[in-house]
């Protein structure tokens, strides 16, 4: 079990390391975000902050979505051929400000929020729901661009909600469009919980 787990948190930093070095050969799109991107980033972020449960930070920036090794992107997106890999791996867009309305977050800059860290905390001596619900207050949560199939029937993205150096969860995230509307599906996507 300790194997696992070192493994999961080696190939967590590794997967880390790669996309911060993705994001420095990104570029920053002219563009806004399409009203389709806006929906599906609304759907999510419906979802993962709820009603009325306070404030989220959320990343001002997307992130460059990146598949590697340890993604099993076979069994996740099996099937749908995506159209927009290449442009959603290379570009990234910033949040207008209206996707906070009506929702509990705070759009930040990811370069300059500072996590307090509850392992950090526990061991300065502070109780652990305090340093857990800290961690939470202070911690980011992102989303990589989206990349489409040509239909856009499909839509494949990935998200990450980074509160410490073992407080945290993300993964990747297929939506398919039913009769007009975006929905989440439930494949063999990899996800992470630390």
């Amino acid at each position: 079990m300790r194997r696992r787990i070192l493994v999961f948190v080696i190939s967590l930093l590794f997967g880390i390391s790669g996309t911060a070095a993705n994001k420095s050969k990104s570029t920053l799109s002219k563009s806004p975000l399409t009203a389709e991107a806006l929906e599906l980033y609304g759907i999510f972020l419906d979802s993962f902050v709820g009603k009325g449960e306070g404030t989220v930070n959320f990343s001002e920036r997307t992130s460059p979505l990146t598949f590697g090794d340890s993604d099993n992107e076979g069994s996740c997106v099996q099937g749908i051929k995506l159209k927009s890999l290449g442009g959603a791996g290379q570009t990234i867009h910033m949040f207008e400000a209206n996707i906070a309305d009506g929702r509990g977050i705070h759009l930040v800059d990811p370069r300059k929020r500072k996590l307090k860290d509850p392992g950090k905390s526990i061991k300065r001596g502070d109780s652990v729901g305090d340093a857990v619900v800290a961690g939470f207050q202070a911690g980011l949560l992102s989303v990589s661009e989206i990349a489409f199939d040509e239909a856009h029937h499909f839509a494949v993205f990935k998200f990450s909600f980074i509160c410490g150096s073992l407080c945290g969860r993300g993964g990747t995230l297929v939506f398919e469009k039913f009769d007009g509307r975006w929905k989440q599906v439930s494949r063999a996507c990899p996800s992470w919980i630390a």
